[in-house]
């Protein structure tokens, strides 16, 4: 975090039932073997409705044998 940069808020009422998750830039860039793809934005889409564990794994598993150059977090709030 930097003291000096202003960061934007962003308000948003969840309904019951709704489900919001959150993913980090380790998500989007891990890379694979040894194609050295990227898992990108629309393998996380396609994923973004499964639990934060199984779309966890699943980058987890896109990348093994890579070396992991960034984070893997996913979070999942859900409206009950």
């Amino acid at each position: 975090m930097d003291p000096t940069v202003v960061y934007e808020e962003t308000d948003h009422v969840l309904s019951a039932g709704n489900r919001l998750t959150f993913v980090s830039d380790g998500v989007i860039e891990a890379t694979s073997l040894p194609r050295k793809e990227l898992f990108g934005f629309d393998r996380t889409l396609a994923i973004s409705t499964h639990s934060a564990c199984a779309i966890a794994e699943a980058v987890s598993l896109f990348g093994k044998g890579a070396p992991q150059a960034d984070d893997i977090t996913v979070m999942t709030i859900t409206y009950t």
